[in-house]
């Protein structure tokens, strides 16, 4: 019986930048924006910034009953103006080829605000959008559309700490019980205590975020589940280092503020990887991320991994 697939990678740890974005998270989207902690925090303050991100990955399964391998990438956009608005958005391209020969193919699109009129607080809305060729998958039970609803918000102290949450709410109008869509809902608390001083070419950062997630019908044997994220960052003049991973089952999960969908019902065990980022210029960095990923695929308790490989390029100008 095919599969349906998701986009499946882990984007690594994100770097507190001008407009005080937390240093949590996992997007290596946004690196890009921080290219170089001592250079950015050293530049006086402009009106306005645009930075590019583009990455990809092979996408490496073992074990996998339905799957054999694919790749994964996109491109990544952020516009600051001032000290107040932070528009982002990503439009991704998966293809995967299942056992039986199948291609799969997914393209996926989010968009998010953040406002920082506040000081010291700050609120983000978003929203993503998945389209892919799952119609053509057997059973009729997939996920072959979906959108998602994102809101978050958090107070910090910038350099210092952060304490937040995020919710996002899934739409998969196709992946139906009778007449009922499959909704989602999750809740996530972040907290992350850095530990440098502004201005400051070396520091860490320690994130830890608990998450639950509800689905309105069982899957895998149960409609709720927990798990935790946590990451370990680390800078020094010219270079970035994250380790980074995750524990605890969950499904259907949103991560990454939103750029990251599990958009089908398999069930997460654990996963765990390292990053690693070389400052090429204060316009221009390199990074590599590995990350393994346990899982079981969708009505089956195998044992299955994904790896992959990211490697990105960011310029801001």
């Amino acid at each position: 019986m095919r599969k349906d697939l998701q986009k499946q990678c882990l984007l690594p740890h994100r770097l507190h930048y001008r407009w005080g974005i937390r240093a949590a998270g996992w997007m290596l989207i946004t690196l890009v924006l921080n290219v170089s902690m001592g250079v950015a925090q050293s530049v006086s303050a402009e009106p306005s910034q645009l930075s590019l991100l583009g990455y990809a990955t092979p996408l490496l399964y073992e074990n996998s009953v339905a799957k054999e391998q694919g790749v994964f990438a996109g491109a990544y956009l952020a516009y600051g103006y001032g000290w107040s608005h932070l528009w982002e958005a990503a439009l991704d391209y998966t293809a995967i080829r299942l056992v039986d020969g199948f291609a799969y193919r997914q393209v996926d699109l989010t968009v998010a605000y953040t406002n920082f009129s506040v000081p010291n607080f700050k609120w983000r809305i978003g929203a993503h959008i998945l389209g892919n060729n799952e119609e053509r998958l057997v059973p009729e039970e997939n996920t072959n559309a979906g959108i998602i609803a994102l809101l978050g918000a958090s107070v910090y102290q910038l350099y210092h700490w952060e304490v937040g949450f995020e919710g996002a709410v899934s739409y998969y109008p196709r992946y139906r019980q009778g007449r009922r869509p499959l909704l989602v809902y999750q809740g996530k608390a972040t907290a992350v205590y850095q530990l440098s001083r502004p201005g400051s070419v070396r520091g860490l950062v320690l994130t830890l975020s608990p998450s639950v997630v509800k689905l309105s019908r069982p899957q895998g044997g149960n409609d709720l589940y927990f798990s935790v994220d946590a990451s370990i960052a680390a800078w020094i003049p010219g270079w970035s280092f994250a380790i980074l991973g995750y524990g605890g089952e969950t499904m259907f999960p949103v991560k990454n503020g939103g750029f990251l969908v599990y958009n089908v019902a398999e069930k997460r065990r654990y996963g765990y990887g390292a990053m690693i980022r070389k400052i090429l210029s204060p316009r221009l960095a390199i990074a590599v991320t590995a990350f393994r990923e346990n899982f079981a695929d969708k009505n089956f308790s195998n044992d299955a991994f994904l790896t992959t490989i990211m490697v990105s390029v960011g310029v801001t100008w």
